[in-house]
């Protein structure tokens, strides 16, 4: 197999974690399409912290976590609301980041989770309630 064939990995669906250098904050995100995501970000955990997010390369234990920002490409209508380096990113492969909305499957799947999990509390089953 050739340089140019050899299997690459698909990170579509993969949760990667970003954190801030400044307020230590972080953001997990979601592949959604294939392509390239950046390793720094502007930080997105605190409102006016001017740190930057560092990646974890998708080295996310529980990939199960909810997503807070999804990686997409964007369409060109879109892409002109950019700036320069921006639109070149996409241009070479390059996704964008925009805020996670879960679908109604996978709201239905949490809502069920939760419901599993759900346990009556009564003070008597409580062990730091004195009696």
């Amino acid at each position: 197999m050739s340089d140019d064939q050899s299997i690459q990995p698909t990170f579509v669906g993969k949760k990667n974690i970003y954190t801030c250098d400044v307020c230590y904050g972080h953001v997990v995100t979601v592949d959604v399409v294939e392509g390239v995501t950046p390793f720094l970000i502007a930080c997105q955990s605190t409102e006016g912290c001017k740190g930057l997010m560092k990646s974890s390369m998708y080295r996310v234990f529980d990939q199960t976590m909810r997503p807070d920002l999804e990686w997409y490409r964007p369409t060109k209508e879109e892409l002109l609301q950019h700036n320069f380096n921006t639109r070149e990113h996409v241009a070479k492969g390059g996704l964008i980041y925009r805020k996670h909305e879960p679908k109604p499957s996978d709201l239905r799947r949490m809502k069920e989770r939760m419901a599993e999990t759900r346990r009556p509390w009564t003070p008597e089953k409580n062990p730091l309630v004195k009696k």
